[in-house]
């Protein structure tokens, strides 16, 4: 067993498979991609037809939880994220705001960027240790 999710390690091919599904050309593609982009693009599709390849890898409960029940861009987001991490990235979503309408957007990352980009939001107060005295 490679982890709590799959049975052995994902090739990075199925994760490349995973992410193109997505929208994004490699690992490092740095472009922020619309949820509704991957939505249009049929993304649920192509990941229907990659389930033969997920069962072979996630433990047969997870994939009823995450591959089998309902899948949706959710699911698909989800299992992409999981698969990344086992190659040291992450699929970081965050909100903005296009012409007054929110959405949600995605970004290939690596999980150090990611955790130094937290860092640097993080303010300072945070950052430094905070110490009460009583005198």
């Amino acid at each position: 067993m490679h982890s709590q999710l799959f049975h052995t390690k994902p090739s990075v091919e199925l994760i490349l498979t995973c992410t193109q599904c997505l929208g994004f050309r490699d690992l490092n593609d740095h472009t922020a991609i619309p949820r509704v982009t991957m939505e249009t693009a049929g993304a649920v599709n192509r990941f229907t037809n990659l389930l033969p390849r997920l069962l072979e890898i996630y433990i047969p409960c997870k994939f009823e939880l995450f591959c089998r029940r309902s899948l949706n861009i959710n699911s698909c987001i989800t299992i992409t994220r999981q698969l990344l991490k086992t190659v040291g990235y992450d699929l970081v979503g965050r909100e903005c705001v296009v012409n007054g309408i929110r959405m949600q957007k995605y970004e290939l990352m690596t999980i150090q960027a990611k955790n130094t980009r937290k860092k640097a939001i993080e303010p300072e107060h945070r950052q430094q240790p905070i110490i009460v005295s009583f005198d």
